[in-house]
């Protein structure tokens, strides 16, 4: 069991070293190398931020250590700083369609493999990801995560969850885990990128948003059978993903051959 007191005090950091990242105290680039991120230390399960510092998966950008900030109040997270890295909402923009699906095979891929290791990303979305120069994925920003079932933070209420609670908390974060994954991915083949009326509409469920995502991509495209059907029972009848369905076979192989667009 780690404690607070058991942490040390982060090194002093040389002014001529460090700066802000997008002008944020909490978020400070050290020499170009390491990144710190400073989170509240009364918010967190330190036990569970101490286990992810030996977590080393391929396409996943964990803190190493963790020190105690001069305050006392705050947990230091320092991680590698990955530097030529692109902003993942906007480079989907610029991406034609098979390479947004070829992007979101590798980010399954590598749900699957955290998954496998007990990790729950948890958090998925745009700005959690990055694209290095090559546009390959890489998992960031694990301050609020699961390991082994166990939340970085000790305010998590378990209510953050729009599908019908299953057996075990494995069993919910798993599914949560890849239903965001899959609203990422219909936001990104739908061109839906801009969701100010629907937003203003009022507030939304995750399946709000599939539904949403869901109807722009018919709009747009004629959809192969079992894709629409696939997505219907998911979405409509909100039959939820087998423990080893991550949609590559259902919904990343089908549309590599290709979407017709509607005329």
């Amino acid at each position: 069991m780690v404690c607070l007191e058991d942490l040390e005090l982060i090194p002093d950091l040389s002014s001529k070293l460090t700066r802000f990242n997008n002008d944020n105290p909490n978020q400070i680039i050290v020499d170009e190398e390491r990144f710190i991120k400073k989170i509240l230390a009364n918010d967190c399960n330190i036990n569970v931020l101490f286990s992810l510092c030996s977590l080393n998966l391929e396409g996943f950008n964990n803190h190493k250590d963790l020190f105690l900030d001069y305050d006392y109040e705050h947990i230091a997270l320092v991680a590698p700083y990955l530097k030529e890295y692109k902003d993942t909402y906007k480079t989907i923009l610029t991406m034609s369609l098979e390479e947004i699906i070829t992007l979101f095979r590798i980010m399954l891929e590598r749900l699957i493999l955290a998954h496998q290791n007990g990790f729950n990303p948890y958090d998925l979305k745009y700005s959690n990801y990055l694209l290095d120069k090559d546009n390959q994925p890489v998992f960031t920003d694990f301050d609020f995560s699961f390991y082994k079932e166990r939340c970085t933070s000790k305010f998590f209420s378990g209510k953050n969850f729009d599908f019908e609670k299953q057996d075990s908390l494995r069993d919910n974060l798993l599914i949560n885990d890849k239903l965001e994954i899959l609203k990422l991915f219909l936001h990104s083949i739908s061109s839906s990128f801009d969701l100010d009326s629907f937003l203003k509409s009022g507030s939304h469920n995750l399946y709000d948003f599939l539904t949403y995502f869901y109807n722009n991509l018919k709009t747009k495209y004629v959809l192969p059978q079992e894709v629409d059907e696939y997505l219907s029972d998911l979405i409509f009848k909100k039959m939820l993903p087998k423990e080893d369905d991550y949609f590559i076979d259902h919904l990343i192989n089908p549309l590599e051959k290709g979407l017709e667009l509607k005329l």
